[in-house]
């Protein structure tokens, strides 16, 4: 028998002792090359190496051409260096199935013994805000950073009865008288000490930030500033006509992509009166608004007993006044939406 060195290793010593573990397999190791016999074709074979021979490793899958061999073939031959042994199983071991696009780019991974480079987009953290209308994850691998935007006025108490928004059924009945928002009594059964009506919601007002806020109360959206509208500074005062015209104006102008701005009715304006404020305007605490105070504004709301006469709302005590639409003049506050 010829001695090739071979790793360390006589050939001839590593075939005695393979004799000995797989010797029904093995037919021969000579140049480089290991013959085993296929006594099952059904079986995937593997061609096991170790170090040496007294290692407690029980081998390497550094190999990973040697693995999974099949074929009907009696014999197979396949080239080696050296090795353990040779192991048949009935099902194939370390076969990969992941695909580039199963694998963040730019990471590197060996399937079947070939490095692949992932071409999956690597999103890091997504963040979505609800919106109107559906919305597409992005496709990729999400680092777990990312989020989906809650709103904590997103309540029962907050959406209308009726109404589902984002899985929240509402409970909120519009109610025909709300509190009047006086909370002094000065005799008996009088408003302050009884305070009938519902309550407005919390928080009530919705500051959206592009210059509107809504009254989540009437579901009403004010001009957040209407004196800071062109041509509606404090120093302009409108007859009953013009002022019509103007807010009508705001519509034509899309303010905040709405095209449906008007003047208020009575009970609209004065639903945003507190009547137990002592502030002036009289409007509730903490309302968002920037508005002129102690000054008549009007409404849209024509008094029946003369029509040539409308309805005025007094901002600093909730007064209502009627005066004639050409002949008096007050400031105009826009206002859009509403049941």
């Amino acid at each position: 028998m010829n001695k090739r060195y071979l790793g360390g290793l006589f050939v001839a010593m590593l075939l005695v002792t393979l004799s000995r573990v797989s010797a029904q397999d093995i037919l021969s190791f000579e140049n480089g090359y290991l013959t085993f016999t296929n006594a099952n074709p059904g079986l995937f074979y593997r061609v096991e190496f170790r170090p040496n021979l007294s290692d407690t490793e029980e081998w390497s899958e550094d190999y990973y051409r040697l693995m999974n061999i099949q074929t009907n073939a009696s014999t197979v031959t396949v080239p080696v260096g050296t090795f353990f042994r040779v192991v048949g199983s009935p099902d194939p071991v370390g076969i990969g199935t992941a695909q580039p696009s199963d694998i963040r780019a730019p990471q590197t991974v060996f399937i079947n013994g070939q490095e692949v480079t992932g071409t999956m987009p690597d999103i890091g953290g997504a963040h979505i805000t609800p919106g109107t209308v559906s919305q597409s994850i992005p496709a990729g691998y999400h680092d777990g950073s990312g989020m989906v935007t809650g709103d904590a006025a997103l309540t029962a108490g907050n959406i209308r009865e009726g109404a589902e928004i984002f899985g929240v059924e509402g409970s909120f009945v519009q109610a025909a008288v709300p509190k009047t928002g006086q909370t002094s009594g000065f005799r008996s059964r009088d408003d302050g000490n009884l305070q009938r009506g519902v309550s407005p919601p919390s928080p009530r007002f919705i500051d959206h930030g592009d210059g509107t806020v809504t009254d989540l109360r009437t579901n009403l959206m004010w001009v957040k500033a209407p004196h800071g509208l062109a041509g509606n500074s404090t120093a302009v005062f409108w007859t009953w006509q013009n002022g019509m015209d103007f807010c009508n104006g705001v519509a034509n102008s899309n303010f905040a992509g709405y095209n449906d701005w008007r003047m208020p009715n009575v009970l609209e304006l004065q639903s945003l009166i507190d009547y137990g404020s002592i502030a002036s305007p009289a409007l509730p605490s903490g309302h968002p608004f920037e508005v002129f105070t102690g000054i008549l504004y009007w409404t849209s709301t024509t008094f029946a007993h003369n029509t040539s006469a409308a309805w005025r709302v007094e901002l600093s005590s909730g007064e209502l006044t009627v005066d004639f639409k050409s002949a008096q003049t007050a400031r105009v506050w826009p206002v859009r939406g509403g049941y």
